[in-house]
């Protein structure tokens, strides 16, 4: 037991305190937040805030009253009475408004208004005037019930399939968090999985591996690194989790509908159950394959073979989302690779019947089980070969019984 800590404390430290690893760690929050902030800025520099004039011929906005301050990501937009369209032509074509309104004096029978503008008006200023007139339509109702109609009806989407409510602004939220949740995850680990090749392909080509199996033996080696690396990942998940709950805590508390964005502890309960063992079956197979391989390089090609059937659920993100109890989403969340990703995904938008989840659960715990029992047997075959592959035909070996394996032409 010391010498498997011993492995599990070398293999964690050398990576964590490895400068490569803390750039990775804090640059893709840093680049998250420069991309947020530039974006913000866009918008802010970009957005129209000229103001929009009207000319009131119905006597509605004989008095009107202002609209309440709102959040706003770009500036508000002023609006001006004229007190004929000659005056507000004027404007207009100066540069000083983007657009007019007029309200006809029969407004209240046909509802109808005219815009006047050179220039399509943003859609903020459109809502902003709409609002307006529609606050001081309803000037003679208490307060209370003037702001709930200018915020609108809150439609909250369910079905009886028991898919999960979603309403309003909730549901790009829905659409966004998933993904981004489980993007953040898979690089997580397949960074740290890919550390774990790295340094079995090392070991073998600086001929470490000499040195280690003299004191360790590789059923404690492998175990030490999957373990070591699965520290790894999780601390680069908790520096990223910790960075994103603060930039979040901050959106709330600038505008509540972000709170929308909170992951059910339910869901993440279940992102935690599928993500662990995951863990230690790419970090399995990620190692297996840097047994058999003699660089890195080439281990980096045949790792397509892992990588691209666990991002499959990306591929089929509209599916899932539209179908989350369908056939697809079904098959996908009992296949090892990309189930993590697909229960994710799926539990964002529908509630997993407990056997779905048990199922999923154990096929990949067993997965993840044997990935190590095979990353075991390839790295007692390829642990001190240098410069040479280990077979196709050697590795499928491993899956026969002892007295049909073929050893030279001879059974054993």
């Amino acid at each position: 037991m010391k010498k498997l800590w011993a492995v599990i404390r070398y293999e964690y430290t050398r990576h964590v305190m490895r400068r490569g690893f803390l750039i990775a760690v804090f640059s893709v929050p840093l680049w998250v937040l420069i991309i947020t902030v530039v974006g913000v800025i866009l918008v802010w520099v970009e957005a129209d805030d000229r103001a929009v004039g009207y000319i009131d011929h119905s006597g509605i906005l004989a008095n009107p009253q202002p609209l309440p301050e709102r959040d706003y990501l770009s500036r508000p937009i002023p609006l001006l009475a004229f007190e004929n369209e000659n005056s507000a032509r004027q404007a207009l074509e100066a540069g000083d408004i983007q657009a007019y309104y007029v309200v006809p004096a029969d407004f209240w029978e046909n509802g109808e208004l005219q815009l006047f503008f050179i220039e399509t008006p943003g859609s903020i200023a459109t809502e902003e005037f709409i609002d307006f007139l529609r606050l001081n339509l309803l000037s003679d109702l208490p307060a209370d019930i003037r702001e709930r109609v200018i915020e609108g009806a809150d439609v909250h989407i369910v079905t009886l399939s028991e898919e999960l409510e979603a309403s309003g602004f909730s549901v790009l939220l829905k659409l966004l968090v998933p993904a981004f949740s489980g993007m953040t995850m898979m690089i997580a680990i397949f960074t740290s999985s890919g550390y774990l090749m790295q340094a079995v392909v090392d070991e073998k080509e600086n001929r470490t591996m000499e040195i280690l199996i003299t004191s360790v033996s590789p059923s404690q080696m492998m175990a030490g690194k999957v373990i070591g690396l699965i520290g790894v990942g999780l601390t680069q998940i908790l520096v990223w989790l910790l960075i994103g709950l603060a930039g979040l805590t901050f959106l709330i508390r600038v505008n509540p509908v972000f709170s929308a964005a909170l992951i059910n502890p339910g869901n993440l309960g279940l992102a935690i159950g599928m993500i662990f063992p995951a863990f230690v079956m790419i970090s399995a197979l990620m190692a297996a394959i840097g047994a058999t391989v003699t660089e890195a390089r080439e281990g980096s090609q045949i790792t397509g073979l892992v990588t691209l059937p666990v991002m499959l659920p990306f591929m089929f993100f509209g599916i899932l989302i539209e179908q989350p109890n369908g056939i697809l989403a079904l098959a996908m969340s009992f296949f090892p690779l990309t189930a993590p990703l697909s229960m994710i995904i799926r539990a964002s938008f529908t509630v997993i019947p407990t056997w779905q989840i048990l199922t999923s659960e154990i096929i990949l715990v067993l997965s993840a089980a044997g990935s190590l029992w095979l990353a075991g047997k390839i790295f007692r075959l390829g642990m001190l070969r240098y410069g040479q592959r280990v077979p196709v035909r050697e590795i499928l070996q491993i899956f026969q019984p002892a007295r049909l394996r073929v050893n030279g032409g001879k059974d054993e």
